[in-house]
């Protein structure tokens, strides 16, 4: 590294270790116009820990937030933007970058994880004010369209499949008489969604000099490691009239899964007779969301309910769903079972040897999700403090991930020209191990890595710096 490359770099380092808590720090490093060394910092993604190994982490930052610029965020899961109200209590007060639709369905997201927050933490770490704050701070942005985050930093969002509103964002970082330093952000990444089209990125930005951070939640998964069983399953169950609860994360997956059950309906695989229900204030809060104008969701997909879906609350919920006596489907949050109305449809359903849960996504390990798709029939399952016995079936399928496979992702790396670095994130050890080696051989950047709490990586114009430990973890 020459002296002149040595004033002009970004250091990278992640506050996550594996899928959740999604929060990576860059901190650019140049020169001004007065010969004055400074540095602009700036954050992508702000996320809570889901994991139980690292929920005490949920209560502080690994640096200050005082000193970031900006936020940049990729989607609106809580594990990318759940601690935002926490760096406000904290002190950040400046501009949250965003799509429209991200900065739309923050809104409930953030006021959700509000209220389950009031009840996991016996000292509260943010307020309702907080929370307002972190809004009122946010910009909703226009795909393709440069923003200007900071004075030496722009910010684009592109279309990204992963869920309603999600972007990869582009971010070139410039200082006089350099060279641009060119940072893709994937977020989490998926190249199609059935609600709406996904486009290419342009050539424009395919033939930058480039470092992407990459996700690699399924980097050790093939497309072929894939089996469809959700639909056989409830056509059996169906079939031995069974109740069936389907945890469901609120946004995306549940408005998936109810289009699915439509379709099922419409072509005979559930008898019009068969009642489904929708429960959970947030679920049914993003399907109205999704039910509306300009939110970003193709013509073909707008009615995507299936007839006669009934909304459960908790006034009607127990008259309606009445779990012995007749059968159903529940479509319920939170997708790994531990909050919200599925602790209570779980255990009432699964106590009878007619009732069938099926989980249709990720379990992080310490949730009730988790824990059911570990046990056997008759075991004593403990949820809200109550014990009951297990006796009813529990299903679990991968088919509706809303992440690439590995062999999508490398599709994905092989379309940049000039590829400088491939940092992998946001998957557990096993996963980014595996997906480092088959970036390596596959599309050969000029340095892969894997990104963690353990190691900073410097990048100038041309790529890799160096990497050093991180000091503050």
């Amino acid at each position: 590294m020459t002296k002149k490359e040595k004033q002009f770099y970004v250091d990278i380092s992640a506050a996550h270790s594996e899928v959740t808590g999604s929060c990576i720090l860059c901190v650019v490093h140049y020169v001004d116009e007065y010969n004055e060394k400074k540095t602009t910092e700036f954050l992508v993604d702000c996320g809570l820990f889901q994991e139980e190994n690292y929920k005490n982490l949920n209560d502080k930052f690994n640096f200050n937030v005082k000193n970031l610029a900006c936020i940049l965020l990729t989607h609106a899961h809580l594990d990318h933007v759940g601690k935002l109200p926490l760096a406000v209590r904290k002190g950040f007060n400046n501009s949250i970058y965003t799509t429209r639709t991200t900065k739309r369905l923050m809104r409930a997201s953030l006021h959700n994880s509000y209220s389950i927050h009031l009840k996991e933490y016996k000292n509260v770490l943010y307020d309702l004010e907080d929370v307002e704050r972190a809004l009122f701070l946010t910009q909703g942005c226009e795909f393709g369209q440069p923003i200007q985050v900071a004075p030496n930093i722009k910010a684009t969002f592109f279309e990204n499949g992963h869920l309603l509103g999600a972007a990869l964002i582009l971010v070139q970082i410039s200082a006089e008489g350099y060279d641009d330093i060119n940072l893709l952000f994937t977020g989490d990444y998926k190249g199609t969604n059935i609600f709406f089209d996904v486009p290419k990125l342009p050539q424009t930005v395919l033939g930058k000099p480039l470092t992407v951070i990459q996700e690699a939640t399924y980097g050790s998964r093939s497309v072929n490691d894939v089996v469809p069983c959700f639909k056989d399953n409830i056509i059996e169950a169906v079939h031995k009239s069974k109740t069936i609860v389907i945890p469901a994360f609120s946004l995306g997956r549940t408005q998936e899964i109810l289009y699915l059950l439509k379709t099922m309906k419409e072509e005979g695989d559930i008898p019009s007779t068969y009642p489904i229900y929708l429960d959970g204030p947030l679920s049914q809060e993003y399907t109205r969301i999704y039910l509306s104008e300009g939110i970003g969701i193709k013509e073909s997909m707008r009615d995507f309910l299936p007839k006669d879906l009934k909304y459960l609350n908790a006034e009607n919920r127990i008259e309606s769903t009445g779990y012995v006596k007749f059968k159903k489907i529940i479509v319920t949050s939170s997708g790994m079972g531990s909050h919200g109305p599925a602790q209570m449809h779980i255990p009432n359903t699964l106590m009878y040897p007619k009732g069938l849960v099926h989980f249709i996504g990720y379990m992080a390990e310490g949730t009730l999700g988790r824990e059911l798709m570990e046990s056997a029939k008759n075991k004593m399952i403990n949820v809200g403090g109550k014990l009951f016995k297990r006796r009813g079936e529990v299903l679990y399928t991968n088919e509706f991930s809303a992440h690439a496979k590995s062999e999508e992702m490398i599709e994905f790396l092989q379309q940049f020209t000039d590829l400088k670095m491939v940092l992998i994130n946001h998957g557990n050890l096993e996963s980014k191990e595996t997906f480092a080696e088959k970036v390596k051989k596959e599309v050969k950047p000029k340095d892969t890595a894997i990104l963690g709490r353990d190691t900073v990586y410097r990048i100038s114009p041309e790529g890799l710096v160096k990497s050093f430990k991180n000091k503050i973890r």
